[in-house]
């Protein structure tokens, strides 16, 4: 009597991609799938580390900095600290128009289609 419970079968995912299918529906794809995970962790690190850098020094800038005396050396690597609420709300507002713009043309290309 052999068993049947380890034998693998090889099938096709919907992207045509070679899928190594268990009996238990456990699925491993090859390279092309693999290779879009690295990137999109790729990515997800970078966005990570990005806004993680930009949180520390925003953080320094204003509750640390007023705390500093205005001679020390590291005030230079800093904006002055009007701009501390004038660069977020700037920011702020190109992000609302730039989603505006967005939600607007999706909503004109599906009014088209309709």
């Amino acid at each position: 009597m052999s068993n049947h419970s380890n034998m693998l079968t090889v099938t096709f995912c919907e992207e045509n991609l070679h899928v190594l299918k268990r009996k238990d529906n456990f699925q491993v794809c090859t390279s092309e799938r693999v290779a879009m995970e690295l990137a999109d962790r790729t990515v997800g690190l970078l966005l990570t580390v990005t806004s993680l850098s930009i949180f520390i020094y925003y953080t320094f800038w204003v509750i640390i900095l007023p705390l500093v005396d205005t001679d020390h050396f590291v005030h230079k690597y800093f904006l002055p600290q009007e701009y501390a609420i004038l660069v977020p709300v700037f920011a702020g507002m190109a992000l609302i128009c730039l989603l505006s713009m967005f939600i607007g043309y999706v909503m004109l290309k599906a009014k088209k289609k309709a």
